[in-house]
Formats: structure tokens, C-alpha cells, sequence
């Protein structure tokens, strides 16, 4: 999508102008940030890598789980973890707000549930932070790094073709919203 609205400002604006547009989706506009403010360094986790990790961290957990011990094993499972994590990061949720939450739930199989999948999230987190960088925390991260910088200060944003945002876009935006000039086109 972006290639096709940078396309169309280059068609539309005169070239003095051109020079003073950068079309960026989010994650090109995290990747800018950390190439002006730092935060670059590291390698980033591959979905192998995501597996992998998911693995060894089920491996390591397996004997603390109360409901989904059984499920290690299991063809999928690591799967939807994976995509359980991802919705967590989408949402800014960390491990250490998911294990505050869980631990406020009444006793029974939905807070032995919530405990599993805190336990599984923490050291998944942890085992992977060790080696790799996730993509899935680079908009989180760029967003916390712009805050003290007045990275959007005296800039125009323009932000076109979204039906929705999620939790760490809408954070971006409010950071765009409080230092800079900008300008929604909803679809």
C-alpha cells in the first residue's frame, strides 16, 4: 500500500516538493526513528526463531503449567501461543500487566488458564530477549523512544487508506498527535 501512495504523491506533487515527503507505513516510520534516535542494534527473530524460542520456553515451563501441560506436545499449540503473543504485543500488553491481571481472577480453571499462558508469555519474552529482537516490539519501542525527542515536532503527518488502528498504532498517533501537525483521511 505504501508503495502505491508514494507512487501517487510522486505523481501529483511538483518535484520541489516531492523532496520533503516520505510516504512510511508504521513499521518503515519505526525504523526511521531508530535510525535518527538509536535502537537499531541486535538481530532480528525470524517465525523459525519464534518457533524455536516458543519451544524451548514450553520445555521449560512444562512442569509449572496447571491446565495446558498436556498440550505441549501437540501439534498447533506452539502456534497459537505464538499468535496469542503477537495479539498481546499488538495490544500493549506486557508479561508483567497479563500476570498482574491473571493473578486478580478468582480461583478456578479460567485464572489456572491465565497463570499458563502469563508463565508461558514471561519466559517466552525473556528466552527471546536473550538472543533476538522481535519485529512485533519495534513500534512499541520507537513510539517510547520519539517521546523525549520531539521527533514529530514542526513535521506534517498525513495518515491515509486506515479502517482501524491497533493499541501500539494508536499510541504512535497519540505521539503524533501531541508534537506534531496531523491530518486523518479515514476509509
Amino acid at each position: 500500500f505504501s508503495f502505491r501512495t508514494e507512487r501517487e504523491c510522486n505523481r501529483r506533487l511538483p518535484p520541489h516538493l516531492r523532496k520533503n515527503v516520505q510516504v512510511l507505513s508504521f513499521r518503515r516510520l519505526s525504523h526511521a526513528i531508530f535510525k535518527q534516535l538509536g535502537g537499531l542494534a541486535g538481530t532480528y527473530a525470524d517465525n523459525i526463531a519464534k518457533t524455536v524460542m516458543m519451544h524451548l520456553a514450553m520445555r521449560e515451563v512444562q512442569d509449572g503449567l496447571q491446565i495446558y501441560q498436556n498440550s505441549i506436545g501437540k501439534d498447533g499449540f506452539s502456534g497459537l501461543m505464538l499468535q496469542t503473543v503477537d495479539e498481546f504485543k499488538n495490544s500493549t500488553i506486557t508479561p508483567e500487566q497479563f500476570e498482574l491481571v491473571s493473578s486478580q481472577i478468582p480461583d478456578g480453571k479460567l485464572k489456572q488458564k491465565m497463570q499458563d499462558v502469563s508463565l508461558l508469555y514471561t519466559t517466552y519474552t525473556a528466552m527471546l530477549g536473550n538472543s533476538y529482537r522481535d519485529p512485533s516490539d519495534d513500534l512499541t519501542q520507537a513510539t517510547e523512544r520519539a517521546k523525549g525527542s520531539r521527533f514529530f515536532e514542526n513535521t506534517h503527518v498525513f495518515l491515509y487508506g486506515f479502517v482501524s488502528f491497533s493499541q501500539q498504532q494508536f499510541r504512535m498517533l497519540s505521539l503524533m498527535l501531541e508534537q506534531g501537525d496531523v491530518t486523518i483521511a479515514l476509509n
